[in-house]
């Protein structure tokens, strides 16, 4: 019995399993590698982004005259310019947004500076090359 045994499982090992045997339908074997070629394509096209791709940005520098809130909608506010809150003047951010300065500019508040991020939902300021909030904006 044991020999009997032992004859069968070197049988079995020794046998070759060939692709053929496995798609036993040429089309089938076809199909299914266009598929793992479409999948393939699919998931390349959409992980990969253009590096040179920049994300649109709203520019800001100047006197700030009146009530003015940044949002989200508007997308990352690049400041190209020194901002400056005037006296009497609010200038609200909403959580999320991102602020990015270009060198050598700020924000100067002579009004009043409102930012109501919470810690799930921050407000950045943060350098206009900083790639790593807001994404590739420069």
């Amino acid at each position: 019995m044991r020999n009997k045994l032992n004859e069968k499982m070197q049988i079995r090992s020794k046998k070759k399993v060939y692709a053929s045997q496995i798609f036993k339908r040429p089309l089938r074997a076809l199909v299914f590698s266009l598929l793992v070629l479409l999948f393939a394509l699919v998931m390349q096209v959409s992980l990969v982004r253009p590096a040179s791709a920049a994300i649109p940005a709203t520019q800001v520098s100047g006197p700030i005259t009146s009530n003015t809130t940044w949002t989200v909608a508007a997308g990352v506010y690049h400041v190209t310019g020194n901002v400056t809150v005037n006296t009497g003047v609010t200038l609200t951010i909403e959580p999320g947004v991102v602020v990015k300065f270009a060198e050598n500019t700020g924000l100067d508040v002579h009004g009043t500076l409102n930012v109501p991020g919470t810690v799930a939902n921050k407000v950045y300021f943060t350098d206009f090359r900083d790639d790593t909030v807001g994404g590739d904006t420069n």
